[in-house]
């Protein structure tokens, strides 16, 4: 699996674009504080794959060293 991955993520890297499978995240409302009722009291929180927050450190791996 290293192999398809780590081909996906340069051809990423070197073309300046996100797969869009890896776009895609699940989005949970989080309590944050007063009445549970108020939808105005919850957050977004958005759930990533994996592959997306490998590319993510992987990309602010590169960003921090440059």
């Amino acid at each position: 699996i290293i192999k398809p991955l780590t081909h996906i993520f340069n051809q990423s890297v070197n073309q300046a674009q996100v797969p869009d499978k890896l776009k895609s995240s699940k989005v949970i409302p989080i309590y944050k504080k007063k009445e549970r009722s108020l939808p105005g009291n919850y957050r977004p929180i958005s759930l990533l794959s994996i592959f997306d927050k490998l590319l993510e450190k992987l990309i602010k791996k590169d960003f921090t060293h440059f």
